[in-house]
């Protein structure tokens, strides 16, 4: 039976900023793939909201979850 590590990233997105711009497609792409040569794989977003005030039910950061095979397993 295979075992698993994991990673967790946490992407805050900001309330007022509305999207998040090219640069952020450059950056995330480019991280995402070498997460990936890592052999890192992307197994969830979840949309979390701590903004209830501001704007109730804007997704204010999503919790990435990553999963690898353990090493030297």
């Amino acid at each position: 039976m295979p075992k698993w590590e994991y990673k967790a990233l946490v992407q805050h997105r900001p309330v007022m900023s509305g999207l998040m711009g090219p640069q952020w497609d450059t950056d995330i792409k480019e991280y995402l793939t070498s997460l990936g040569n890592e052999g890192w794989e992307l197994v969830a977003i979840v949309p979390r909201s701590d903004s209830p005030a501001e704007a109730p039910g804007y997704t204010t950061s999503e919790l990435w979850v990553f999963k690898r095979p353990k090493p030297g397993l």
